[in-house]
């Protein structure tokens, strides 16, 4: 009898009329086994990944196969757990962590399934059926329904149908096995993002106990002698005779570790292997070095046992003919059958002194010795973790295209010169060493590659990995363990690194973000030769589907050719107060094409005076004020417009006089007649609250000879002789008439040119003739009131969090790096950011007009060493400003913004999933293009 109120009883028990039935059954009952719905809430508490092998497709009998991974489910309902397997065409959900450990499904719809094993749990009544997962919805995590059973011990909770379920459980039953994949026949899970690390509890961290060893006791004390060497199995092998190397050797070989590999997973859907595992340990003795190659289910059992320096004893082993070898030579097979190999981790003093295999050698560089390295030299490294990257992923070369290879950056310091340590580490598998990669760690990565930019002139350089690289950070006990240790090179390290000061190196480390490195170059000729010629222009709604095909955390670059219709400058989680600018040519051309990003409305020109009765002002001015001359001109209006009454500026200075001044500064390198008038911002206070006069940015059609940042100040008479509805802000539409220079009246002694006019102003045609012959004794009356009209706040989607680097903080160190890693995210407010600023530029696809969002940081980027002017052209190419000038303010920039009017640009875009149906776009690079 099932437990009180278990969901999982109340709707499983209606499909159990098919149980694990053999193939030749379940082909004449499946027209009976139509899914079964959940109404109710569930939960999932994790999510295990496998290989398909030769026989998955049986379980799928009406299921596209498309990839090579399966999906078992393991979910809860408060009560017990239910191990499921996700239907293949529900694979999406995970591989865009939608579908992850947390979320909350409801409507599910479960299937009865065969499946190729079955864990081994202790069950009620022998019913050992097996369910698919054929349907689901994922609800947003921000409902609070979930609180209550999240609050569970999950791992204590019962299997659905198995006899503690009941409260019958007795003694000898409360131990299940370990999980294991329900509709293929593998022994071990694979990790979630990668195929490199280990994943489950089968992973042994401690070495077997051996109960059949033969003579180990007798020699356990010490004085142990090997009775064959590397030298002589290398030479019987390939010698004609092989002698000792034929067959299983049963000879003693007693090695040490130097190098260790990452796992490498092997498996594939049309081979049957339980455990496709194998790794390389490159071992030596006096005589000389092999490789020893650990096999299948050995992996499982001694990959986390061995580490650099252990010293092993092998037995029952066989020589083979090194796999892809340069020269003639051999390698040590090490299996768990035909023959069981065995495997001895011995204590230094156990060998006799004359046969102690030599220690491990280690290569250290300087961050000074590398800038002198070549390319694809070999080295050590040892640093100051100063940055520590998100986790990342990208699409493996090696031919397959499937596999996704995790990576981070890491930046280091060694004090040896100026210039950092970049290091580029994939996976190591290592997982639980590179979940404590923090800032302020100490940190050895050994058997690294140098890489040097495609031109070998610039100087830029990275390290990445080999196939032996490990990794050893403070916190997990390593260095006191390794021989390193002892080094000159170490100890120097550590003399500079006793010199630091804590408060300094500290206010300097980083974590997260938005990275990219080697920084692309800043010139469209050098581009096309890194790429070889080969671009790759995408048409924009290429682009887009790209995108939706990226999977969770994957990195890709793209190029297209685009013109900037938008520009707006925001800051985390004030996004509607912003700084904008809009080509008005382009807002109002016609397109059938959409962004992006999904944005509440296209539908309205981006260029119009009107305002939505939904934005409200706030009460206190933002934290980004600019300090320029302009910078008064560009914070964002805020505008109370639930009432369409007029209202009063209640002015401090000039109680009778409620004037609007208006900021004029001329468009550079516009070549169109069309205008941009976009009143985009104001004083920083709301004009009723702060008792200053409105500020507008008025942009002209042509240079004008006018003073930077000169005011104007519209004349009493004119403002006053407007209509109430024209001077409402609600009624505002978009004006193209023209208004005589005369008809302003200066604010200082500055006088504008006789033939000056403006083109585009706060009034529109039909206003004219109200500002004509109107008696100027009328402009004393204090009770016109002024108003102003604000810009509807142009829609883009705000940056995500994850694009921001935050200041590492020691006390939550563990939250950051948990945040940070795979299946990670960022909870708002949580953690504070380095700078929350940011730009948008929205481009248009010059092939098909399709609009796309895209993140500039051009303040983030240290990339620029270059010294240029800080405009649009040339921050674009460089993706920074210049380092050799303070930047330009926020305001300047979106008052020069009228630059890139009908530029046509080449664009270099970097693309990363971030989980759900969040994708970052990134602009770091925009070449113009000339005719």
């Amino acid at each position: 009898m099932a437990a009180d109120g278990c969901v999982f009883s109340r709707t499983l028990t209606r499909s159990r009329s098919v149980p694990n039935k053999p193939s030749s059954s379940w082909s004449s009952s499946r027209s009976s086994s139509s899914p079964v719905g959940c109404r109710e809430l569930l939960f999932v508490v994790d999510v295990q990944r496998y290989s398909r092998d030769q026989g998955s497709t049986v379980y799928f009998p009406q299921a596209v196969l498309s990839g090579d991974d399966l999906y078992d489910i393991i979910l809860t309902d408060g009560h017990c757990r239910l191990q499921v397997t996700l239907d293949p065409g529900l694979n999406r959900l995970v591989e865009r962590n939608i579908l992850r450990p947390g979320a909350v499904l409801s409507n599910a719809a479960f299937c009865p399934a065969l499946s190729a094993q079955l864990p081994e749990r202790p069950v009620a009544s022998g019913d050992r059926d097996s369910y698919r997962l054929v349907s689901v919805e994922v609800r947003d995590e921000a409902a609070g329904d979930e609180e209550d059973v999240r609050r569970t011990d999950w791992d204590s909770l019962p299997w659905f149908g198995s006899s503690g379920q009941t409260g019958e459980t007795s003694a000898g039953e409360t131990s299940a096995g370990p999980a294991v994949p329900l509709r293929a026949n593998r022994t071990v899970f694979l990790p979630l993002w990668n195929n490199v690390d280990h994943s489950g509890e089968t992973w042994r961290s401690a070495p077997p106990t051996d109960e059949d060893e033969e003579d180990e006791e007798a020699e356990e004390e010490e004085g142990r002698r090997p009775t064959v060497t590397v030298s002589e199995l290398r030479d019987a092998f390939l010698s004609s005779r092989r002698g000792v190397a034929k067959g299983a050797v049963h000879h003693q070989l007693i090695v040490r570790i130097i190098n260790k590999s990452h796992l490498m997973y092997y498996g594939r859907s049309d081979r049957s292997c339980e455990c496709p595992y194998k790794a390389v340990l490159q071992v030596c003795d006096q005589t000389g070095s092999v490789c020893v190659v650990l096999w299948n289910s050995v992996c499982v059992s001694w990959y986390n046992c061995l580490k650099l320096g252990d010293i092993i004893s092998l037995r029952r082993y066989r020589v083979k003919q090194q796999y892809q070898a340069h020269n003639d030579d051999i390698e040590i097979s090490v299996n768990s059958r035909n023959p069981a190999a065995q495997i001895s981790l011995l204590p230094e003093s156990s060998v006799s002194p004359e046969c102690l295999p030599p220690a491990p050698t280690h290569s250290f560089y300087s961050s000074a010795a590398l800038l002198d390295c070549p390319d694809g030299a070999l080295c050590d490294v040892i640093g100051l973790l100063m940055f520590a990257g998100r986790s990342e992923r990208i699409r493996s070369k090696d031919g397959r295209g499937v596999e996704l290879l995790e990576y981070r950056w890491l930046r280091l310091e060694d004090g040896s010169s100026d210039k950092p340590i970049m290091v580029k580490l994939f996976s190591t598998s290592q997982p639980e060493t590179h979940l404590k990669l923090h800032p302020l760690s100490v940190l050895v990565c050994t058997r690294l590659k140098l890489i040097r930019s495609a031109d070998g002139t610039s100087g830029c350089f990275y390290l990445t990995n080999t196939t032996y690289t490990q990794v050893y950070c403070t916190g997990q006990g390593h260095h006191s363990q390794m021989s390193y240790r002892k080094l000159h090179q170490v100890r120097h390290f550590l003399r500079w690194l006793r010199s630091q000061d804590d408060g300094q190196v500290l206010s300097r480390a980083l974590i997260g973000g938005f990275f990219t490195y080697p920084p692309p170059p800043i010139s469209l000729e050098t581009y096309m030769k890194e790429r070889r010629g080969e671009l790759g222009f995408l048409r924009g709604a290429e682009l887009q589907r790209e995108l939706e095909r990226l999977s969770y955390r994957e990195r890709r670059t793209f190029c297209i050719q685009a013109t900037v219709t938008m520009v707006t400058y925001s800051r985390l989680g004030e996004e509607d107060h912003c700084l904008f600018w809009v080509n008005r040519s382009s807002s109002l051309s016609p397109s059938s094409s959409s962004s992006s990003s999904p944005r509440p409305s296209t539908s309205t020109p981006c260029s119009s005076l009107s305002s939505p009765h939904s934005f409200r002002p706030p009460l206190s001015p933002p934290s980004f004020s600019p300090t320029s001359p302009s910078s008064a001109a560009s914070q964002t209006l805020s505008a109370d417009l639930s009432s369409r009454k007029r209202r009063k500026l209640l002015l401090a200075e000039t109680p009778k006089k409620r004037l609007p001044r208006v900021m004029l500064q001329p468009e550079q390198n516009n070549k169109t007649d069309d205008t941009q008038l976009y009143i985009s911002s104001i004083s920083p206070l709301h004009p009723l609250l702060s008792g200053h006069p409105p500020q507008f940015t008025v942009l002209f059609p042509q240079p004008v000879s006018l003073p930077w940042g000169a005011e104007l100040s519209v004349a009493p008479r004119l403002w006053k002789s407007l209509p109430s509805e024209l001077q409402n802000i609600d009624s505002f539409p978009s004006f193209t008439s023209e208004l005589k220079t005369q008809q302003f009246k200066p604010a200082s002694t500055w006088r504008p040119h006789p033939s000056f006019c403006l083109s585009a102003v706060i009034l529109f045609q039909a206003s004219m003739e109200f500002l004509e012959n109107t008696p100027e004794d009328d402009d004393e009356d204090d009770d016109a009131s002024s108003f102003t009209t604000a810009p509807l706040p142009p829609a883009f989607p705000p940056v995500a969090m994850e694009t921001l680097p935050m200041p590492y903080d020691h006390i939550r160190r563990e939250e950051q790096a948990v945040a940070l890693a795979m299946g990670g995210r960022l909870t708002c407010g949580k953690f504070d950011f380095i700078y929350r600023d940011y730009y948008t530029l929205r481009l248009r696809a010059l092939s098909d007009r399709v609009l796309l969002d895209t993140v500039f940081l051009p303040h983030a980027s240290s990339s620029s060493t270059d010294s240029h002017s800080n405009t649009w052209t040339s921050i674009l190419s460089h993706g920074a400003f210049s380092s050799h000038t303070p930047p330009p303010a926020p305001a300047d920039l979106i008052a020069m913004s009228a630059q890139l009017t009908n530029q046509r640009l080449v664009c270099v875009l970097e693309a990363c999933h971030l989980g759900g149906a969040r994708t970052e776009l990134v602009l770091t690079r925009a070449f113009q293009l000339t005719d």
